[in-house]
């Protein structure tokens, strides 16, 4: 085989070995880092009408084999000049490229299933169940 075709033949290779398919479904074992909030990227403020609003400084997300996701999110408070680190363990299920994050109960007593959904790699889940607003936290699949 001359050179050449050696070359393209490496090529080729190399190329298939290098893509992933990036419309694997969600998988328990999938991580996540936190990316943007509603379009725009971290850091960035809670998008809230309340001018005090915390700046979004990075998060992630792990879902894990027994069906418990961790969340974890670093904000910093307006006028407070420390970091605070939140974690939550929650409940979730998939199905196919879809999440379901069990209900979450707000103090008004409105219960919703948190819903997100994977494209290409990137996992966008809304956070804020009610019709009128929307809270969409995108997450980039963490590489190791």
């Amino acid at each position: 085989m001359r050179l050449p075709c050696q070359k393209a033949l490496l090529l080729v290779a190399l190329a298939t070995i290098g893509c992933s398919d990036t419309t694997d479904p969600l998988r328990a074992g999938d991580a996540f880092v936190l990316h943007s909030v509603n379009g725009r990227t971290l850091p960035t403020l809670l998008p809230t009408p309340i001018p005090e609003a915390p700046t979004i400084l990075s998060g992630s997300i792990t879902l894990h084999e027994d069906g418990n996701a961790t969340l974890v999110e670093r904000r910093r408070g307006w006028g407070i000049p420390s970091d605070r680190t939140s974690t939550e363990v929650v409940r979730y299920n998939l199905n196919g490229d879809e999440i379901g994050i069990e209900p979450k109960c707000s103090d008004t007593g409105i219960c919703a299933l948190i819903r997100g959904v994977l494209i290409d790699g990137v996992l966008s889940i809304d956070f804020d169940p009610t019709p009128q607003h929307d809270l969409i936290y995108e997450y980039h699949l963490a590489t190791e």
